[in-house]
């Protein structure tokens, strides 16, 4: 069991499963996880194989996250706010939220880290 914020855990991991299944009309999600007890933290990936974004796309998400506006579009389609919640969430937890993608349907990975202890 670890010990740490489990309700905002969830909580990004749902936005960022619903978003999986927003941009992958086909194929598959994948959620891995793994505890770092070095460091405390626990990492996560979130991985489709649906739309993907191409370089522009992902400035623009970058760019979404660092103004901090609310939505942001991927091929005509609008991103919710749920993905702003989970970088403010994760950043508040001491972590870090990436995402990557290979271009246009190769898919995409949000990884993110947050804190948590082993009692």
């Amino acid at each position: 069991m670890l010990v740490g914020d489990q309700i905002r855990l969830k909580q990004i991991l749902i936005n960022l499963v619903k978003s999986a299944l927003k941009f992958t009309s086909h194929g598959t999600i994948q959620i891995i996880s793994y505890y770092d007890e070095a460091k405390e933290l626990i990492q996560v990936r979130v991985t489709d194989s649906g739309a993907g974004m191409d370089q522009f796309e992902k400035e623009q998400l970058l760019y979404m996250f660092s103004k901090k506006e609310e939505t942001g579009t991927i091929d005509g389609e609008v991103m919710s706010h749920g993905l702003l919640i989970c970088k403010h969430i994760v950043e508040n937890s001491g972590g870090l939220i990436s995402v990557t993608s290979d271009g246009r349907n190769k898919g995409t990975t949000f990884s993110f880290s947050m804190k948590m202890t082993v009692p």
